[in-house]
């Protein structure tokens, strides 16, 4: 793109200074001839011996011819100048052409700019609603990473939500910890509640097994002394023998219990 210190004038007026100074010369030239001309008539006009001479004419002749000559070679050298300073005007007009329409192409973009600004200050954004850290907590709390080059309100905006990634991602690490350790204390509860079920299993086992041992020996549980459909003929009528089932009961529980396979808690 041609900038505008690109569009000097100097050579242009050196080849007006060259054309000027040839159309100079060419004009005395012309008064020359002028001259010549005024002079080839008094010749005619004339008709001395002095005038008509071989050698006057030869000398006029090439004073005529010498300056039809250099008149040429000015003509040459003017019609140069003037073709070198029509390329000069053609290539400064091609350059004025192209930083006009650079500077129509600058000012288009610089409306299409102003336009997004102004739409851009009439739009509502999520982050004016957003519930973020205020200000005065964000300057007092966050790294100095997150508060640099924080000059205009757009860099501060733009620092503060930065800040609020940071600690929403800090938050959902911690989520994801409890979260974890949540799911973990739960395997435990289960495994526990697992365990104690087959306690309570384990326990009903020994249960019953010490009734059969106990029925085995002739000895009835309270439940079965006192069952629910008021039949009486499984009790055992007191006596003075009842102490004495008892502790042979006892006493048979102690020794057999080695050969009675209990349940192992």
């Amino acid at each position: 793109m041609v900038s505008a210190s690109e569009l000097n004038s100097a050579p242009a007026e050196q080849v007006s200074a060259s054309i000027n100074a040839s159309a100079e010369q060419i004009n005395a030239l012309c008064d020359k001839i002028e001259d010549i001309a005024s002079y080839v008539v008094s010749i005619k006009n004339d008709q001395s011996q002095e005038h008509s001479s071989s050698d006057t004419r030869q000398s006029l002749l090439e004073t005529v011819t010498s300056t039809f000559v250099h008149l040429r070679q000015l003509n040459r050298k003017l019609h140069e100048a003037k073709v070198a300073l029509n390329a000069q005007v053609v290539s400064l007009k091609r350059k004025t052409d192209d930083l006009g329409l650079y500077v129509e192409n600058r000012k288009r973009e610089m409306a299409y700019i102003q336009r997004d600004i102004d739409s851009t200050k009439k739009m509502e954004t999520i982050y004016q609603t957003i519930d973020i850290i205020p200000e005065d907590e964000f300057r007092a709390n966050a790294p100095e990473e997150f508060k640099t080059g924080n000059d205009t309100h757009h860099t501060l905006m733009l620092g503060r939500l930065r800040y609020e990634i940071r600690q929403r991602e800090v938050l959902m690490e911690s989520k994801a910890k409890a979260k974890e350790m949540r799911d973990s204390l739960r395997q435990d509860k289960r495994r526990r509640v697992e365990k104690l079920e087959k306690t309570d299993i384990r326990l009903q086992n020994y249960v019953k097994s010490l009734s059969q041992l106990g029925r085995s020996f002739g000895v009835v549980s309270d439940d079965e002394k006192n069952p629910s459909s008021g039949d009486t003929s499984g009790t055992v009528v007191e006596g003075s023998n009842r102490p004495k089932e008892t502790e042979k009961f006892r006493d048979s529980r102690d020794v057999g219990s080695s050969r009675v396979g209990t349940p192992q808690m």
